[in-house]
């Protein structure tokens, strides 16, 4: 799952054909939070090497809150852009569809709105999209 919202994020950063020192900074400070290991080497190798084909990206592997998670932090990292793009806009629709978010999208971009005031620190800005959006089990205590 991480590895797929990771790719997800490298396909936004890349799909303008430019990257920017924000985006590269969120794509890594993501990639250490969720402890990712890209089938194309390390963080940043994967994200300088390019985005993987959108077929080649293992969606069936994302069940409902990773699905919001992956939009979200692809939101995220076009928010960390300066310029916004058409072709970013329509990567955005496009994985809007591809996700089956379209009457959630607009929620979760308010997510990331939020997020980007509260946290300065990519690091702590991603952990922030984590907590909201994956559903944490409870621990029962050890009865030892």
């Amino acid at each position: 799952m991480a590895e797929t919202v990771f790719e997800i994020m490298v396909a936004l950063m890349w799909s303008d054909g430019a990257l920017t020192t924000p985006e590269v900074e969120r794509g890594r400070a993501a990639a250490r939070v969720m402890q990712v290991r890209p089938r194309r080497g390390g963080a940043f190798g994967a994200i300088a090497e390019g985005a993987l084909p959108f077929p080649e990206i293992d969606f069936a592997s994302l069940d409902a809150s990773h699905r919001q998670l992956a939009y979200a932090a692809a939101a995220w990292v076009d928010q960390g852009s300066a310029q916004p793009s058409e072709r970013r806009t329509g990567f955005m629709r496009a994985l809007q569809t591809r996700l089956a978010l379209a009457d959630q999208a607009d929620a979760l971009l308010e997510l990331v709105r939020a997020v980007n005031r509260e946290h300065d620190d990519p690091q702590a800005a991603f952990v922030a999209l984590v907590l909201a959006l994956i559903p944490v089990e409870p621990m029962s205590p050890r009865l030892d």
